[in-house]
């Protein structure tokens, strides 16, 4: 989809793809921004929703009756990508002459596929979305995220320069670019209402209650003008709101990093590792960059770090049935996450995914896989 059609999308200094359908402007009433995928995506949806009502817009991200319905679409996996596609019906069925806008990481995977959308782009895409609407005085540039939910997850970091065998994802979101330190404070003092011209060493006079959880593709490889994530704990932390950092890679969990967590007395120690498996002829296969030793390295050195904090806890993301994974790999794999005893696990049976380099290896039989992860999810039942 990179081609000479290309516009360049300058939050993250990346290429966005060109848009399918006509550009028009067009005054709304009433928007919904749906929201399908990761935490990366409901950030953006969230500063996005925070850009519209800056501009005038009644926007909610329930699905309703609305003028216009923007799609932040994913398609990490097949059924996530066809869940996407179903949404343009929906949105239909509630308003037949409705504006539709499709954006995220269905159209890079597939843009021909959203053709019965108005606008179509990719990620990254908000300042485009804005043109469209005809408010090119708004950008979600500093836009702290409007949510609903629970926590609040403010991107940091986007793409990834990791080639994991089951992983689409590098393909659609590109190589690993990082936010300015500058423009994180300034969305984090956005929650609470704080100016943005603010020093950052002074700490907020109310801090949100909302949990702020710092998400990304890769958070962890954050690096921005010398900066790297050490820098963003230390700053956050000054501002005195209560924060998590989203999923760790494990090679990327050293002790700088935890030490550094340790020291912040504004950090919540809850952590979700991406695991994927814990043999080790199944990681390199993957492509991980880790072994199983490394593994019970890094839970060992948060548990001593942090296990006084009565919020700490530890929670993994878990493949069942990879390529290749033969029955002893299994039954290793399950009793080493047995014994590294995590308060849960994600588990998610392995489904084939075009483009990807797994693509090509030997499968495993789906009632494999199902047993496999079957098994695995025995493990969340604590006696």
């Amino acid at each position: 989809m990179r081609d000479s059609g290309v516009v360049v999308d300058k939050e993250l200094d990346r290429v966005a793809p060109k848009e399918v359908g006509k550009t028009e402007t067009k005054i709304v009433a009433k928007i919904v921004v749906y929201t399908l995928g990761c935490k990366t995506n409901q950030s953006e949806s969230g500063s996005l929703i925070t850009a519209l009502k800056v501009a005038g817009c009644v926007v909610t991200s329930k699905l309703e009756r609305a003028d216009v319905y923007i799609l932040n679409s994913c398609s990490v996996t097949d059924s996530a990508h066809k869940k996407s596609k179903q949404m343009l019906s929906k949105f239909k069925a509630l308003n037949e002459s409705a504006k539709i806008i499709v954006i995220g990481c269905a159209p890079e995977y597939d843009a021909g596929a959203f053709c019965g959308a108005d606008f179509v782009q990719g990620v990254r895409s908000s300042r485009e979305v804005l043109h469209y609407l005809g408010l090119d005085n708004i950008t979600t540039a500093n836009c702290a995220p409007t949510t609903d939910r629970i926590k609040t997850y403010i991107k940091i970091q986007d793409g990834c320069d990791n080639a994991c065998a089951y992983c689409i994802v590098p393909k659609l979101r590109g190589k690993s670019v990082s936010k300015p330190l500058s423009d994180i404070i300034a969305q984090i003092k956005g929650l609470a209402g704080k100016p943005n011209s603010e020093p950052i060493t002074n700490p907020l006079a109310k801090p949100i209650a909302k949990p702020i959880v710092l998400t990304g593709i890769n958070v962890l490889d954050y690096k921005y003008n010398q900066k790297t994530i050490i820098d963003v704990i230390t700053q956050i932390n000054k501002l005195g709101n209560p924060f998590e950092i989203g999923s760790l890679y494990i090679d990327k969990t050293d002790v700088t990093l935890i030490e550094a967590l340790s020291k912040a007395e504004n950090f919540v120690p809850i952590f979700h590792l991406s695991i994927q498996s814990m043999a080790d002829n199944v990681l390199k296969n993957m492509g991980r960059d880790y072994s199983v030793s490394d593994v019970f390295a890094v839970v060992a050195n948060l548990r001593q770090a942090f296990s006084n904090n009565p919020a700490f806890r530890l929670s993994a993301d878990i493949i069942a049935g990879f390529p290749q994974e033969s029955e002893s790999e299994h039954t290793t794999s399950y009793q080493n996450l047995k014994k590294l005893n995590l308060n849960h696990l994600h588990i998610f049976p392995y489904s084939v995914r075009k483009g990807t380099r797994a693509e090509i290896m030997e499968q495993v039989p789906k009632d494999i896989i199902k047993q496999r992860a079957k098994q695995l999810s025995m493990l969340n039942v604590k006696c």
